[in-house]
């Protein structure tokens, strides 16, 4: 069986979208290699993303001829119209009960709550299910696909008040009416923190944006401070007097090394809690189907009837 082989030489259009990923050294091989390919004579090329680092910028001019080059608003800096804050918490223990006092009081859903693994948003969506905090869900790239697109619709119907989710909800997926975000664990980089709250604040709508900092955040802190000032902003005093952190500190940035689940006194019973969670859930369930009117076939007979599933 021969394989086949896609021609790209009558290609005219070439758009790259979330730039600064897809030029990155991840994926810039391949990038090159396809664009390499589209050899059209007249071929226009198009690169677009919210954040654009330096190095990346200049491999982007690079590869384009003759570009013009279309800024809007502040570079590397989210809208004015997202409210940006910074919140002290001494340590990744105390990063629980900071948020579930946060949740306590009058919020506007959805919001989505950002962190670093896909462990730990499972673990921190079980926590607020357990500490009470309703109508929770989680999203991350470890999950099959219908399950991130059964997420995924749950929030856009209104069902989940709270997202809790990795950087895959960070790019790529448009949320009109998300009303906060919540940075749970410190961002990776200026551009990750840009991303992560630009999924509020869209289509004119105004938005709000937490960042839970810290002592081991402390090096990176002024860097994402910088980013809340050049959008208009306040600061503390202090933040902006903070040292500059080093080259290496910044390839460090987002790094530091953090448990992968909540403290263990707080997963006390979390099996138990699921469990009973679920024992509700699927009497509800065999309530509501108990009240369906029951269709009469000729047949008589209803074969492959399913049950409950788990």
């Amino acid at each position: 069986m021969q394989s086949s082989q896609v021609a790209l030489d009558n290609v005219q259009h070439i758009v790259l979208d979330e730039a600064d990923r897809m030029l990155d050294s991840e994926f810039l091989f391949q990038v090159q290699e396809v664009i390499a390919a589209c050899s059209h004579s007249n071929v226009q090329k198009a690169v677009f993303s919210a954040t654009l680092p330096s190095g990346v910028e200049k491999i982007a001019l690079d590869m384009l001829d003759n570009p013009i080059r279309l800024v809007v608003g502040l570079k590397d800096t989210p809208l004015p119209l997202i409210a940006q804050s910074l919140k002290y918490v001494a340590d990744d223990a105390s990063k629980v009960p900071t948020l579930l006092q946060y949740l306590s009081q009058p919020y506007n859903p959805p919001v989505l709550i950002f962190v670093s693994t896909q462990d730990r948003a499972t673990s921190l969506a079980e926590e607020l299910i357990i500490n009470g905090t309703q109508n929770v869900d989680h999203l991350h790239a470890g999950m099959t696909k219908k399950e991130r697109d059964d997420a995924i619709s749950r929030m856009r119907q209104g069902l989940s008040w709270v997202m809790v989710c990795t950087e895959v909800m960070a790019r790529g997926m448009d949320f009109k009416g998300v009303r906060e975000v919540i940075n749970y664990d410190f961002p990776q980089s200026v551009q990750s923190y840009v991303h992560r709250i630009g999924r509020t604040g869209r289509m004119g709508r105004e938005g709000k944006a937490v960042t839970f900092f810290t002592d081991e955040d402390g090096p990176f802190l002024k860097t994402i401070a910088n980013v809340l000032l050049q959008s208009g902003s306040s600061v503390p005093e202090w933040m902006t007097k903070l040292p500059k952190p080093s080259k290496m500190k910044r390839k460090q940035m987002g790094k530091v090394k953090r448990p992968e689940h909540v403290q263990a006194a707080q997963r006390l019973g979390r099996s138990d809690a699921l469990k009973k969670r679920d024992m509700i859930a699927g009497s509800k369930r065999r309530k509501e189907k108990e009240t369906e009117p029951v269709s009469v076939f000729s047949s008589g007979a209803h074969e492959g009837e399913e049950g409950d599933s788990n």
